[in-house]
């Protein structure tokens, strides 16, 4: 370890007296020195980054992005994020030349970088560009650098190397006494070519680091000298290293490069460790001057070198119920404060894998109510937090035990619901594993009419195909249970129809070659008190009824094989047939991955009309299999439309594509969003949409964001309903119009916010989903 020369380290002596560092900032210095690895820096004589090191907070051990190139890497410290966000592969890179497209971009086709944001958040703020290596100026958006400067002195030696980044030094310097710049990035490549001529840490490169730090030192007593050290930051960076003459590698030494960071508000000494990227940097600038930071970007800031500020509280009395059933909702009262008297925003994690969200900021002391519905039962330990206006967040605290008991509804072990909504794609899971369609794949039908006329048509159908190979495959998600090593505890859910005649109809098949019978059948030829339709299996016999034809049933077979258990059949919520004591791991157990639906091995699997199937872990109590009802409830609505519908709302952080509750009145339609009014606005920041207002006022407001083409290529039109059943459509204009505000994006211009705004709104509950289109082309 080197030995720090303390006579610098008076430049930033301020920092403990400072309260934060985005109060006081002013200038921040970025000074990028070009191939400067990690081990020249502790190799090299470097007095002046020492002393840097000492008085503020460093690394060795912070990581540059693959591939170890100069404007990749560059790029990422502009950026705020890697080469797979920003797309900047290599050093012949130039804006929209790239094979690789980035994530986002804005008006002028530009990543968003540090540069740009400080344009469109802080316009008063001016920034500066200064460089030794031509290539580094393509990462420039037009508009955003307030100077620019290249030296004039040619490369053509190794002497003038070094000249050249003095020379940008020095103007860096000048500006600084000007005054003329609030951001400084400026780049020296000397050490670069040291490396490529003489290889990395050889003398003739160490030297070239030496140089660097001569310069570093001019900067620092320019800051001083100026009177601007407790209103500046140094932060010292590097691309990446080297090894032999080359560099673009995974090798350590070309990963590993040095980072530090000196100023007001900075701590002292610090070694920040090796969990660090160069993306980071942008990230720490942002956070030094109070810029919000974009969503693409990677990089976080680095907010362990600042000083810490006081941490806002949780209050010790704060906690919630200690037993809550299952999908009833919970009231937790958490407390927070903050000992410099800043807002605060309340978090909890509910322990149940949902992403925890935060409420919206109130004054310190604020104890805030949230509710939550727990889906499945079990014991939770939910845990809180605050954090303070400026983004100083507390520690964790355990909120107590939550004990949730099972309720005696269906929802308990369901683990595979398919409904057939989506014609392109029949095997769509509403909950599970997607079905694997083998063999000639059933046909859909939008509606099959029941036969009966005061049921409504059933939406999503399919018709199965009969003959050997043609069936369903399916990831029951149960596993082995009941004592054995197959499945031995489960239960179907069958929504079918037999029209015209009942010829052999299968329901299950457990061997998955399919090479013997199946094994559940509405079977087709009579057979003592059994009659045609009869459902059941030969060595569990078969139901004294018979399964009516051309009409909708709900069909529920249910397996027991413990000890003492049974196989039962029932249709539309009636008992049909019992067989006692079959046996674990029995001739009717399942494979504890797998089972096949309508399948069997010589061809006795006539095709059924289908509108659901559903798979659960265990057997449904008689109690159970009555609340499931017949057909025209769908068991995907199940808990999810309560009384008040809060529950909903509650879970919806949680909700992905083919959960049963991404679409809450199952009309199988692809939503965006469907959300519930008269409950805790909350923010969800996956799809970057929220609901603001409250009962309390009477005023919703929904938006969402939209690319600014999409009323050219969509039909949007957003969607209220009172009861999840029937929806009214109001068309969105292209531009603001009555209730409609269309708000352009801050951040990307190629973005808008559609804000939709009720007031005077008096109905208890209220739905709201986007519904979005493709226009037909003429």
């Amino acid at each position: 370890m080197k030995s720090i020369p303390f006579c610098f380290l008076f430049l930033f002596s301020l920092v403990a007296s400072l309260p934060t560092v985005a109060s006081t900032i002013e200038y921040v210095f970025v000074i990028g020195l070009d191939g400067v690895s990690a081990e020249g820096i502790e190799t090299a004589d470097t007095p002046r980054m020492d002393a840097l090191r000492a008085a503020g907070a460093s690394t060795l051990q912070m990581r540059a992005v693959m591939p170890t190139s100069s404007l990749p890497n560059w790029a990422s410290f502009l950026y705020g994020a890697g080469v797979e966000q920003h797309g900047v592969t290599g050093n012949s890179w130039t804006n929209g030349n790239s094979e690789l497209r980035p994530t986002a971009t804005n008006a002028n086709r530009f990543f968003p970088s540090i540069l740009s944001l400080i344009k469109t958040q802080r316009p008063e703020l001016t920034t500066g560009f200064y460089t030794d290596w031509v290539p580094n100026q393509v990462l420039i958006e037009p508009g955003t650098v307030d100077v620019l400067f290249f030296p004039e002195t040619p490369k053509d030696t190794s002497a003038n190397r070094i000249v050249r980044s003095g020379e940008v030094m020095d103007r860096v310097i000048s500006g600084l006494r000007a005054q003329e710049v609030n951001f400084v990035f400026a780049h020296l490549d000397a050490p670069d070519h040291f490396g490529h001529k003489h290889e990395w840490e050889s003398p003739e490169y160490i030297a070239s680091v030496e140089a660097m730090d001569g310069m570093v030192g001019d900067l620092v007593d320019a800051i001083s000298g100026e009177g601007l050290s407790d209103r500046s930051l140094l932060i010292i960076v590097s691309d990446h290293g080297g090894l032999g003459t080359g560099h673009g590698g995974a090798t350590t030494g070309e990963v590993e490069v040095p980072w530090m960071i000196a100023g007001p508000g900075i701590r002292q000494g610090l070694d920040l460790g090796p969990f660090l990227s160069v993306y980071d940097t942008a990230a720490t600038v942002a956070h030094a001057f109070g810029l919000r930071i974009p969503s693409s970007w990677t990089g976080r800031p680095i907010k362990g070198a600042f000083q810490a500020e006081p941490l806002p509280a949780i209050a010790a009395n704060s906690g919630g119920p200690s037993a809550l059933d299952q999908f009833a909702e919970g009231t937790f009262l958490v407390t927070a404060s903050d000992p410099l008297g800043r807002d605060v925003e309340v978090q909890i994690d509910w322990d149940d894998g949902s992403r925890p969200i935060w409420t919206r900021p109130d004054a310190s002391g604020t104890t805030f109510a949230l509710h939550k519905s727990y889906l499945s039962a079990g014991t939770y330990a939910p845990r809180a937090r605050a954090v303070a206006a400026g983004g100083t967040v507390s520690d964790w605290v355990a909120l107590g035990s939550v004990e949730v008991a099972a309720a005696a509804g269906v929802w308990k072990d369901l683990t595979g619901l398919w409904e057939f909504m989506d014609a392109d794609h029949l095997g769509r899971a509403t909950v599970g594993e997607d079905l694997l369609v083998e063999g000639v794949a059933p046909t859909h039908f939008s509606t099959k009419a029941d036969a009966r006329p005061q049921a409504r048509e059933l939406e999503g159908v399919i018709q199965t195909t009969g003959g050997v190979g043609n069936h369903l495959r399916a990831e029951h998600g149960i596993g082995a249970n009941g004592g054995g090593a197959m499945t031995n505890e489960f239960s179907f859910v069958f929504d079918v129809l037999a029209e015209g005649s009942i010829e052999w109809h299968t329901f299950y098949q457990s061997d998955l070659s399919n090479r013997a019978d199946a094994k559940f059948f509405a079977r087709a030829t009579p057979s003592g008190a059994s009659p045609p339709g009869s459902i059941g299996r030969g060595g569990l016999g078969y139901s004294d009824e018979a399964l009516p034809l051309n009409r909708w049933h709900r069909v529920v077979l249910t397996f027991d094989f413990r000890p003492g258990g049974s196989v039962r059949s029932y249709v539309d919520g009636v008992l049909f047939h019992q067989y006692d004591n079959p046996g674990v791991d029995s001739f009717w157990s399942l494979d504890p991955a797998e089972v096949l639906f309508f399948a069997d091995q010589d061809g006795e699997n006539q095709p059924w009309f289908v509108a659901a199937l559903a798979t659960f872990g265990r057997a449904l109590n008689p109690e159970e299999v009555a609340a499931l009802g017949t057909p025209e409830r769908r068991i995907s609505l199940g808990w999810a439309v309560a009384s008040d519908y809060r529950e909903w709302l509650q879970v919806a952080e949680a909700v992905r594509d083919g959960h049963p509750l991404a679409d809450p009145d199952s009309d199988g339609k692809a939503n965006l969003l469907e959300y519930v009014f008269n409950s805790n606005p909350a923010r969800f920041d996956r799809l970057q949409t929220w609901i603001s207002g409250s009962g309390e006022s009477n005023t919703l407001t929904f938006s969402f964001p939209r690319r600014v083409r999409s009323p050219e290529i969509t039909e949007q039109a957003l969607q209220v309903s009172e009861d999840l059943i029937a929806w009214d459509s109001l068309a969105i204009p292209e531009s603001s119009e009555g209730a409609f505000r269309i708000i352009p994006s801050e951040e990307n211009p190629l973005m808008e916010w559609v804000l939709y705004s009720l007031d005077d709104k008096t109905e208890p509950r209220l739905f709201f989903r986007l519904s979005v289109q493709t226009k037909t082309q003429s």
